[in-house]
């Protein structure tokens, strides 16, 4: 069997890689490099991602790195184990491991991001909204349009002209005609942005 640094290096030899992830792997190489790659479990990689959530952020120097003090994201850390993964995966593909080899990696839990606020829909999630504004909108007519505008274009002002139009679509009007002005008047108050040339 192979040892979890030969694996590493046949990884690199594989690929070219960013800086960033040969620090991740170096990582990886000084936590279970001595280690033959199919003695490994979830355990091992689970303390070593305790070390280095403890460890933290490190702080580039002219010679050495030292520690920063901060805590390290859950997104640093998700991608670290992420890294270790693709090694094991590797190491399936090179035939080092048995082909039953569950990766270590597969039963760890993976640290908790925040949500990303420029995350775009998934189209389940406009295929909702459709057919949400298709019960809603029996009057207007045009707010599926407006979704499907939206999410297609991806302008932020499309996006935002759908939810203010949805909202008043959303209370009822008192007459038809209230409810159009309403509607036109939302939707004169989000024009689209002015070009900076």
């Amino acid at each position: 069997m192979a040892l979890f640094k030969v694996v590493v290096e046949a990884f690199v030899a594989s690929r070219e890689l960013d800086q960033a992830s040969l620090s991740r792997l170096g990582f990886w190489c000084d936590e279970l490099g001595e280690k033959e790659i199919a003695a490994i479990n979830a355990d091992d990689i689970d303390a070593a991602l305790l070390r280095l959530a403890e460890r933290g952020r490190l702080v580039a120097g002219k010679r050495d790195t030292a520690r920063s003090g901060k805590p390290l994201a859950g997104s640093t850390i998700n991608r670290y184990l992420t890294q270790a993964g693709s090694v094991f995966k590797h190491a399936k593909r090179l035939r080092l491991v048995p082909r039953a080899f569950v990766a270590p990696t597969r039963g760890v839990e993976r640290a908790p991001e925040p949500p990303d606020p420029e995350r775009y829909l998934r189209p389940e999630e406009v295929e909702r909204a459709l057919a949400v504004a298709r019960v809603l909108d029996r009057q207007w007519g045009r707010m599926a349009a407006l979704i499907t505008l939206a999410y297609h274009s991806g302008y932020a002002w499309a996006r935002s002209c759908a939810c203010v139009v949805a909202i008043s679509i959303s209370t009822p009007p008192r007459s038809p005609s209230t409810a159009r002005k309403t509607a036109t008047r939302s939707l004169l108050r989000c024009r689209a942005p002015r070009s900076t040339n």
